[in-house]
């Protein structure tokens, strides 16, 4: 399942900052590095919800793909206090997960759409384009075109 809000906080350029991934599952980790590599984009990890906030104040990301279960700070209250930090580039934040959480609440969380675990390949494809990742054709922009992803700790 993928839905994408119409009116995103988020804004993502053609020339957009990169990609953060927030997972705790090391081999969900891999999967969606490889994932994201297959289309030519590269990305950060990082652990869990207060490591994506110690990324985000590093750098700016034009998205963000968050777990909603993980220890230390759960993807929901990372969303919130991304949103609450003004001083912060609002990226678009797209919860990746297993759980039945609702539209509703990942959309109160401040989040900006909703992918289903397992991730096909094909759906995150769709994600990429409609955010202005991907071109028609499948092609990544530049900049975040690298080989192989990059931890952000």
């Amino acid at each position: 399942m993928l839905w994408i809000s119409q009116n995103r906080h988020g804004q993502t350029e053609p020339e957009s900052e990169g990609i953060l991934v927030v997972e705790d599952n090391h081999l969900n980790q891999r999967m969606m590095m490889l994932m994201l590599k297959h289309v030519g984009l590269r990305c950060d990890l990082v652990n869990n919800g207060l490591e994506s906030l110690e990324a985000l104040n590093r750098r700016a990301y034009g998205l963000v793909l968050m777990d909603i279960d993980m220890p230390i700070l759960n993807g929901l209250d990372a969303a919130r206090r991304i949103r609450s930090d003004k001083s912060l580039k609002q990226p678009n934040i797209i919860a990746v997960t297993a759980s039945t959480v609702s539209e509703k609440t990942c959309r109160e969380a401040g989040m900006d759409g909703i992918m289903t675990k397992p991730l096909k390949v094909q759906l995150l494809k769709e994600l990429l384009f409609r955010l202005n990742f991907l071109s028609e054709g499948g092609e990544s922009n530049e900049l975040n075109r690298v080989d192989p992803c990059r931890y952000a700790l």
